[in-house]
C-alpha cells in the first residue's frame, strides 16, 4: 500500500513540475476577423481588431469589429458617430455576411432613440448565426460583412484564419 502511494505522489510530482517547465499547451484559434484592405491589388491583408469607419447614410458612420467567433456563426459589435454637428438618428442595423461560396446570414438590432453625434461613439452587438464550421471543413475562408443603415451600406471584408495564441 505505501509503495503503491509512494508512485502515485512521485507521478504527480512529475506531472506538476511538467507543467512548470513545459507551460500550457500551445493551442491556435481558428476566427473569423475583419482585415484591412491591402494595397498592391491584394484583396485581404492583415487582420485588425476594429475597421475603419465608413459611411453608412448621409449623416452616420459604422464600423465592426468582431467579437465572437464560433462553429455557429459570429458576433460583431457595431459602433456609430455621427458626422454632421446637426443630430442624426439610426433606428434599426443590420449587419450582412456574404461567404465566397455564397453563403448567406445576417442580424439585425433595434436601436433605442438616441441621437448621434460626431464627438461620441455608440456601440451595440449584433450576432450573426450561420454554420461557420461547415463554411471551415469546405475551405471557405473569405467574404464580406456589411453594415447596413437606414440609408446606406458600409462593407468590410472578413477572413477566417487560424490565429496563433503564442
Amino acid at each position: 500500500m505505501r509503495l503503491i502511494v509512494a508512485s502515485l505522489g512521485i507521478a504527480l510530482g512529475l506531472s506538476s513540475v511538467s507543467c512548470v517547465i513545459l507551460g500550457e499547451p500551445h493551442r491556435d484559434t481558428v476566427a473569423w476577423s475583419v482585415v484591412e484592405v491591402a494595397s498592391e491589388g491584394k484583396a485581404h491583408g492583415p487582420a485588425v481588431r476594429r475597421s475603419a469607419f465608413r459611411p453608412i447614410g448621409p449623416c452616420a458612420m459604422g464600423s465592426i469589429e468582431v467579437v465572437r467567433s464560433g462553429k455557429e456563426g459570429i458576433g460583431v459589435i457595431v459602433a456609430l458617430r455621427g458626422t454632421t454637428v446637426d443630430v442624426c438618428t439610426v433606428h434599426e442595423l443590420r449587419v450582412e455576411v456574404v461567404l465566397s461560396d455564397g453563403t448567406q446570414a445576417s442580424g439585425s438590432r433595434r436601436l433605442p432613440a438616441r441621437p448621434l453625434t460626431a464627438s461620441v461613439v455608440t456601440e451595440s452587438y449584433i450576432a450573426i448565426p450561420f454554420d461557420s464550421n461547415k463554411a471551415w471543413n469546405r475551405g471557405v475562408r473569405r467574404g464580406e460583412a456589411s453594415l447596413v443603415g437606414e440609408s446606406g451600406r458600409a462593407t468590410f471584408p472578413i477572413e477566417h484564419r487560424i490565429e496563433d495564441d503564442r
